[in-house]
């Protein structure tokens, strides 16, 4: 079994944390190749990125650290949350050698995310795990925007910008721009304009097996941004194409938890009581009343 080690370039929790991973790992007598800008931190023999080929990779950092992974390898993550918010990783720092323990054992499940392909005027870009967004470059501006499906026309309009997301991405900058949470299990894409001056133009979720199209309409400076990682420069006129990629995205997990996650980083005020908040937990122990005032 070899292993990957990547961290977010800062000293600190990071550092600590992946200085022990590294430790644990080489007392076991186990391969691990850490990246090279990241092994200066540690002050170990570093890899570059395209010399890596392990069979788990294990992140130090945030889902930025994660998506930055994704752009150059392959390989099963298991990412170690040094971050803020961590949705894709699935470990605290303090229990980062007890889940490598259980990684040891065999005791955990692998976690598959689908990918989105991106092609632009016929050359495929790298695969975007979150989404791929198209903005104008200049504040304030907006682009005329020409969106179809499976080569059909849905709808013409000038918006800020355009997020094409994948489940996963869906409680990133889509759910900022008024997009669903969709759980990852579902295969299809979310596609939502950002702030688009057109009252009934609204986001919408699309099957896997569809084509996206998107072209630009006006000739405004604007760019294509994948995964918040890779930044394209694109033109009136270009056509930029999505579909589902033929790679998934692999996980490390200790049990579901997709649904739990939710709860703890969007509602943290009902994390000890299970999903019941205290009115709610009062409510439920009381005795309902009818109308005259009877139990």
């Amino acid at each position: 079994m070899k292993f990957a080690l990547i961290g977010k370039l800062e000293r600190g929790l990071v550092t600590k944390t992946a200085q022990k991973v590294y430790e644990f790992l080489k007392a076991k007598g186990l391969e691990i190749q850490v990246e090279e800008e990241f092994a200066k931190y540690l002050g170990v023999p570093g890899v570059h990125w395209k010399q890596i080929n392990a069979d788990i990779i294990i992140t130090v950092g945030g889902d930025g650290t994660i998506l930055k992974t994704l752009e150059a390898l392959d390989g099963k993550i298991f990412g170690i949350n040094a971050g803020r918010y961590g949705f894709l990783t699935e470990v605290m720092p303090e229990d980062a050698i007890t889940g490598l323990e259980r990684v040891l054992r065999n005791d955990y499940f692998v976690e598959e995310r689908h990918k989105l392909g991106v092609t632009l005027n016929g050359t495929r870009l790298y695969d975007a795990l979150n989404e791929a967004v198209i903005h104008t470059s200049v504040i304030a501006k907006m682009q005329m925007f020409d969106l179809r499906v499976d080569g059909i026309e849905v709808d013409l309009f000038r918006a800020d910008g355009m997020i094409v997301s994948t489940p996963t991405g869906s409680t990133g900058y889509s759910m900022s721009a008024g997009g669903p949470l969709v759980d990852p299990r579902v295969h299809g894409f979310i596609i939502v304009p950002i702030a688009p001056f057109k009252l009934n133009t609204r986001a919408l979720l699309v099957p896997n097996e569809a084509k996206i199209e998107i072209r630009l309409m006006e000739a405004k400076p604007s760019v294509m941004v994948l995964d918040g990682q890779y930044e394209k420069v694109v033109s009136e006129g270009d056509r930029i194409l999505f579909t589902a990629s033929e790679k998934v995205a692999k996980f490390i997990r200790f049990k579901p938890s997709y649904y739990d996650l939710l709860r703890k980083q969007f509602y943290p005020e009902r994390r000890d009581r299970g999903g019941v908040g205290e009115d709610e937990g009062k409510r439920f122990q009381e005795p309902r009343e009818d109308s005259d005032g009877k139990p």
